[in-house]
This record gives C-alpha cells, sequence and structure tokens, in this order.
C-alpha cells in the first residue's frame, strides 16, 4: 500500500520469489488480487509475475493499445494517453473513437501506458 510505484512493483516481485513454508496459496491469490485489480501498470504486470510481461511490437513494428477511464472496463473513445516506449519516447495523444491508440514504428521491448502528466508514475 506505499505511494511509491517502483516499492509496490518491488515487494510483488518479492512475495512470487519467496515461497514461504504453506504460504504458496495465499500468496498466489494475493498476486492474483494484486494483478486483476492495481492501478498502476508496473505493479499490476510485477504481481502477475514473468509471464505478466507483454511484448510491444507486433507485426511490422506495429503497437495498439486501448484506453480505459479509470475503474471502467471497456476502452474510453477520445481518453487521453501517455505511452511510453522501448526506446524512451513518450507517445501522448488522445485515443480514437474505439478508444485506441497506436504507432506505427515501435522498436522490440516493453510499452508502458502512463498517466499523462503525471509525474514519477
Amino acid at each position: 500500500d506505499d505511494e511509491a510505484e517502483g516499492v509496490r512493483a518491488a515487494a510483488a516481485r518479492l512475495v512470487l520469489a519467496v515461497v514461504a513454508p504453506g504460504r504458496a496459496e495465499d500468496d498466489a491469490r494475493v498476486a492474483a488480487r494484486c494483478a486483476s485489480d492495481e492501478e498502476s501498470l508496473e505493479v499490476a504486470r510485477a504481481c502477475a509475475g514473468p509471464s505478466g510481461a507483454h511484448r510491444a511490437q507486433g507485426p511490422d513494428g506495429v503497437a495498439i493499445w486501448f484506453i480505459a477511464a479509470d475503474g471502467e472496463q471497456a476502452p474510453t473513445p477520445r481518453a487521453r494517453y501517455a505511452a511510453e516506449r522501448p526506446d524512451g519516447w513518450v507517445h501522448v495523444g488522445r485515443a480514437d473513437r474505439r478508444g485506441a491508440g497506436f504507432d506505427a514504428r515501435v522498436p522490440p521491448g516493453e510499452l508502458r501506458l502512463r498517466v499523462p502528466g503525471a509525474r514519477g508514475r
């Protein structure tokens, strides 16, 4: 419950890496809840474990993402987004009428969605 994303992500990685005797089931339940409920994408991915990582690059280097407003399940048309590319550049924009954003030339690696205008998130 720390305010810092990095601290919460490190705690999630620790819970997955160190299995205490008799706690494996509880730890798995906590990690699953974290992966589905956590607001921070970085922390949710850490809770999901190594298989939770996503590759940014699709065919021909195209990346497409869908933006959902905080607390919503469906994509939100015209929502603002900031997508941090694997090369460090940040693609800032608004989702289209489907609630999607895209970049036609993303290098291989991880794409992270950030809160537009938020520092350190």
